[in-house]
């Protein structure tokens, strides 16, 4: 029951933002449609749009004031999260099909780094002050904490089932 409602209310928070979105480009000028894109992230200061693109191995940059696709940037095999770090420069992106941590300069539009990281990567986070970055391995049930200036694993944490 509890999945359920949590699966209704994903659904319909998408379908919301996805509307949200639309009014972007209301001007006529269609988006690029792509097969498939997931989670989404924007920068703090609103002008830089990041999608993950996990049909084509990718990262889509879009410049939201003038609804322009910046770049399409190569990353790992099957992506799928992507987060920003506070002062929009850095992008991290988790990419499940090669236990991967991307890591992008989004003024450049490249890709800096990849990350080994543990089985199934799907969801990375940035922490507040941009210090730390923890990814979710969902093959492992286990959490990674990184140091965001060096990239090393500090600490790793096994998720308990009960």
């Amino acid at each position: 029951m509890v999945r359920k409602v949590l699966a209704g209310s994903a659904v319909a928070y998408l379908f919301l933002l996805g509307l949200a979105l639309s009014s972007l480009w209301s001007n006529n000028q269609a988006p690029i449609v792509k097969h498939s894109s997931s989670t989404i992230a924007i920068t703090a200061d609103g002008a830089t749009l990041l999608v993950v693109n996990p049909d084509s191995n990718s990262l889509t940059l879009v410049e939201t004031a003038g609804r322009a696709v910046l770049a399409e940037i190569p990353v790992g095999v099957d992506p799928r999260s992507v987060a920003v770090s506070p002062d929009g420069g850095t992008a991290y992106v988790a990419n499940q099909g090669s236990d991967s941590l991307s890591v992008v300069d989004v003024t450049a539009g490249a890709v800096i780094t990849a990350v080994a990281v543990g089985d199934r990567p799907v969801g990375v986070a940035v922490s507040p002050d941009g210090r730390f970055v923890a990814v979710a391995e969902l093959g492992a049930d286990r959490v990674r904490l990184l140091d965001a200036a060096t990239l090393s694993t500090l600490s790793v944490l096994s998720l308990i089932h009960i």
